[in-house]
C-alpha cells in the first residue's frame, strides 16, 4: 500500500488499493484480491492512518503439502510525521512515530507493514482441512527372505538374550 503524503488533504480520508507483493516477499506469500484500505486522519504534516486488509493468500498444507488458500483480514495503525515535528520540543514520544518523512518524500510504501501482518496471522502448521490425513504414501511390498536361504551366524554373545526371550514366552 502507498500513501501519497503531500496529496493527503487536511482532515479525514480514504484510500484503498489492490496489494501485490513483489521480490523475496512474493516468494513466501503468494496474495490473491489482497485490498488494502487506509482511513487516514491528517493534522498538519501528521498522518494518523489505520489500514484495514483482506484477502486470500496461498500458503501449503503441513500436513499433505497441498496448495491451500487461507483467508487473511485484520487492521494496524501506523503514525507518520513530518521530520521538522520530531526535535527535541516535539510533542511526539520517538517510540510512538512508525515513519518520518520530509520534504523530499513523495510516497510511504507500507507493503513490508501489510507483509509483516499477514505473515503473524497465518497459522506456523496451516491445514486443508482438520481432518487432512497427511502424504499419501503408496505401501510398498517388503521383500523378506525366503526361507531356505541360510541366514548370517548370529554372534554367540547374543545367545544369552534368545534364551531370556525364550523364558518371557513360556
Amino acid at each position: 500500500m502507498i500513501l501519497p503524503v503531500k496529496r493527503i488533504p487536511d482532515g479525514h480520508s480514504v484510500l484503498s488499493q489492490k496489494v501485490e507483493f513483489s521480490g523475496e516477499q512474493a516468494q513466501w506469500l503468494a496474495a490473491k484480491g489482497l485490498v488494502c484500505r487506509a482511513e487516514i486522519d491528517r493534522i498538519r504534516s501528521q498522518l494518523y492512518v489505520h489500514v484495514f486488509y483482506d484477502g486470500s493468500v496461498k500458503t501449503e498444507c503441513a500436513r499433505c503439502l497441498k496448495p491451500v488458500d487461507f483467508a487473511v483480514e485484520g487492521d494496524f495503525r501506523v503514525i507518520c510525521v513530518h521530520r521538522s515535528e520530531t526535535g527535541d520540543n516535539s510533542d511526539f514520544d520517538k517510540n510512538e512515530v512508525d515513519f518520518v518523512y520530509d520534504d523530499t518524500t513523495d510516497e510511504l510504501d507500507l507493503t513490508p507493514l501489510v507483509y509483516e501482518e499477514i505473515m503473524i496471522s497465518i497459522p506456523m502448521k496451516p491445514l486443508c482441512s482438520a481432518e487432512c490425513p497427511g502424504i499419501a504414501i503408496d505401501k510398498v511390498p517388503v521383500k523378506r527372505k525366503a526361507s531356505s536361504e541360510k541366514s548370517e551366524p548370529v554372534d554367540p554373545r547374543w545367545e544369552a538374550l534368545k534364551r531370556l526371550k525364550r523364558l518371557e514366552r513360556s
